[in-house]
């Protein structure tokens, strides 16, 4: 059937937009008391690239208790997203996650979502939840360098509170290629090629969790732990490979030791005839010459 085709999202252009993503960070970390860079860094059976920039969240802790976040992407956007993880959900904990979502010209352009505990397609979860949670102040601005979504939260969830003390597991996604606003059923492909978990402490002006704060994480790259786990396993396989390339060594000189023993000429004959001081030949000689002049050595008459 006939489909009209989803409005495509043009990247940043380098020659027009300049610096102005780096000028607009530099501006939000004074403005805000915490920040922290997201980055992407693929998929498990994703072949191995470098750090993708999923752009930047920014945090203030209020004497109320909430907290006041803004997301940054250098460019535009079809939707972003940044939330807390539900422990022990599906996909690291995505499925039945809270999150502030943004989406440029969608008809809620920044909105609480709760994502399906089975369904992971917007199309299962579109509705926004109504929630006091999220104040009224909140904002998307969308522009050729920078797109960005301010808000302020007193939770994201009642039963998924973030801790102002401690570190907490949440997660993030955006899509470059999905005008999510056009398309939220997905039909015409794309959905989150920038996501990932971070943990952050909003205690902390960069976000660090120590290493006796941080909750265990499914996410390779956001784990302290979980990175040195993942050193101490590589240096357990590289200690194997090392055992068995000597051990293959150390098998192939034992054999060509054998090889070389069991080829090697005998030297018995040449003892036997130092043994008796003649070949055998030259005694039968002098045996016959013995016969006929009666003496060994005397010429016959």
């Amino acid at each position: 059937r006939h489909q009209t085709p989803v409005p495509t999202i043009a990247p940043a252009d380098e020659e027009v937009c300049g610096d102005a993503y780096e000028t607009r960070v530099a501006e939000d970390r004074a403005a805000y008391s915490g920040a922290m860079a997201l980055e992407y860094h693929g998929r498990p059976w994703d072949p191995i690239v470098p750090p993708l920039s999923g752009g930047y969240i920014f945090w203030t802790l209020n004497t109320d208790g909430t907290i006041s976040f803004k997301q940054t992407y250098p460019g535009r956007l079809g939707w972003m997203a940044f939330g807390i993880t539900n422990p022990g959900g599906g996909h690291n904990g995505m499925n039945g996650a809270h999150i502030v979502m943004g989406i440029p010209g969608g008809d809620y352009e920044v909105a609480p979502y709760r994502i399906d505990d089975d369904n992971s397609a917007f199309r299962w979860w579109s509705t926004p939840l109504d929630t006091t949670d999220l104040a009224a102040d909140y904002s998307l601005v969308e522009e050729d360098c920078v797109t960005s979504i301010t808000y302020t939260i007193s939770s994201f969830a009642d039963d998924l509170a973030y801790s102002t003390g401690d570190c907490n597991n949440l997660l993030w996604g955006a899509s470059t290629d999905t005008q999510i606003a056009y398309d939220p059923t997905f039909l015409n492909g794309g959905y989150h090629e920038l996501r990932g978990l971070v943990d952050v402490d909003f205690s902390s002006a960069d976000g660090a969790c120590t290493d006796d704060a941080a909750p265990p994480s499914d996410d390779s790259s956001s784990s302290k732990k979980k990175k040195k786990s993942s050193k101490g396993s590589d240096g357990i396989l590289i200690a194997i490979i090392v055992v068995v390339i000597v051990i293959v060594i150390a098998a192939f000189l034992v054999g060509q030791f054998v090889v070389r023993k069991q080829h090697k000429p005998s030297t018995d004959g040449v003892k036997l005839e130092k043994a008796v001081g003649a070949k055998p030949a030259e005694h039968e000689l002098l045996y016959e010459e013995s016969k006929q002049t009666g003496k060994a050595g005397e010429p016959a008459v």
